[in-house]
């Protein structure tokens, strides 16, 4: 594969991710190629660089969670695989790579069919050119057991996370963020089943890797902050998690474009720590605001959805 083509396809899939991060750029994006860099410049802002020999995948991934102009993402991302796909075949970590891009954001977006057999293909990829013991092997197994736990198989997500986990636990030790990492995905696949008190205490773990390492509004330490709000509502201590809640919906109207699904998260959280705090009027508001931005697509934002609309119908029965 030559330089070129292989900048080519990386510059396709990292314009991908900056077009899924939503950073609020209208005037338009130009992927530019140079000697050893590729450049993704926002017309009338600074360029975003990368040197090509350093890796990218994960800060892509990251991205890719994200829904800013998921259209012309997909796209970019669809035209990444086919070029690697072209140029090295699928048993390669670079095609393999782009499945996970691909399945990352398709699963983003609801569409678990397309997803799965995307991130089956790349965590089997990956297994068999990395072992079974190397970190991108548990990132890809992590990737798959989201499409399991959004299918309803929390089972299935928690035994391929764990595997997970004791990989990167092995590989990085147990005070690292990429562990963080993994013990909140679990504490998701385990707070599916029910085991809230185990959920909570596989957080408040990662909570105490990630707040020794970032800053209070860092977006880790955010997620891992709602999930273990979440989880303590559910086990009747609403009340104790409003002012965690209200920084947590500060922050991300502060960092994330509007109409970004984890505001209506944070706004139907809070709504929940309010109703158990009587400030019925100011609850409403905000899980009405919720309503209008989460949408019904399988996964977290779904879920939320749902139990943000059954929380509305309850107070509005009053």
């Amino acid at each position: 594969m030559t330089h070129a083509t292989r900048s080519l396809a990386r510059g396709i899939a990292l314009a991908a991710g900056l077009l899924l991060a939503g950073c609020g750029y209208s005037t338009g994006l130009r992927v530019t190629e140079r000697h050893e860099t590729i450049g993704v410049e926002y017309f009338g802002n600074k360029t975003y660089e990368r040197d090509l020999e350093r890796p990218f995948y994960d800060e892509l991934s990251r991205v890719l969670r994200d829904a800013g102009r998921p259209d012309e993402a997909e796209s970019l991302a669809r035209e990444a695989l086919a070029i690697r796909r072209a140029a090295f075949g699928d048993e390669h970590h670079e095609t393999a790579t782009s499945k996970s891009d691909l399945g990352l954001l398709l699963l983003r977006r609801g569409d678990l069919a397309g997803a799965e057999p995307l991130l089956r293909e790349n965590a089997a990829t990956t297994e068999r050119l990395r072992g079974p013991n190397h970190p991108n092997t548990a990132s890809a197994k992590a990737s798959l057991a989201s499409v399991m736990l959004a299918r309803g198989d929390a089972a299935a997500a928690e035994r391929l996370l764990r595997e997970s986990a004791a990989v990167t636990r092995s590989v990085f030790g147990a005070d690292r963020p990429e562990y963080a990492t993994m013990l909140n995905s679990l504490a998701g696949a385990v707070e599916a089943q029910g085991r809230l008190d185990e959920a909570e205490s596989l957080l408040d773990t990662a909570l105490r890797i990630v707040e020794g390492q970032f800053p209070a509004d860092h977006p880790r330490v955010v997620a891992y902050t709602i999930n273990r709000a979440r989880i303590r509502i559910a086990r009747g201590h609403a009340a104790e998690t409003e002012a965690v809640l209200r920084h947590v919906l500060a922050v991300r109207k502060q960092t994330l474009p509007a109409g970004d699904w984890r505001i209506g998260q944070a706004q139907s959280l809070l709504a929940a720590a309010l109703v158990a705090t009587r400030h019925a009027d100011e609850a409403r508001a905000l899980m009405l605001d919720a309503d209008r931005v989460l949408k019904a697509v399988p996964g977290a934002e779904g879920d939320e959805r749902a139990a943000n609309r059954a929380r509305l119908a309850r107070i509005q029965s009053r």
